[in-house]
């Protein structure tokens, strides 16, 4: 069982997900929210379109 989760999740099976609203994805969505105001995706964003192609 733990392998296929590890395969199909990406975690194993000792450290389910927690649920919506508590853990790690809250924490995801801060950072996220704080980078998107610091402008930290137009940046990278501007960074590739400079970038030249090889």
């Amino acid at each position: 069982m733990w392998a296929s989760n590890a395969v199909t999740t990406g975690i194993h099976g000792e450290y389910p997900p927690q649920e919506q609203g508590h853990g790690p994805a809250v924490t995801c969505r801060r950072r996220l929210a704080a980078w998107n105001d610091a402008g930290a995706w137009d940046r990278l964003h501007l960074a590739l379109l400079k970038k030249p192609d090889r």
